[in-house]
């Protein structure tokens, strides 16, 4: 698990390892869903919104 803020995700989810699958979570599920259409928007295709 990495913990990371939502303003700095977007900066920093390229230095993660990307052969791994990342699950993005907030507690109200809007950042999370906002950042994953971003990262996917850049390419990323690992990303995932976690939602228990």
């Amino acid at each position: 698990m990495v913990s990371l803020p939502f303003y700095k995700l977007s900066t920093k989810f390229g230095d993660l390892d990307q052969s791994k699958t990342w699950l993005l979570w907030c507690e109200r599920g809007v950042m999370s869903r906002l950042q994953a259409l971003y990262l996917r928007e850049q390419g990323f295709n690992n990303v995932k919104v976690y939602r228990p």
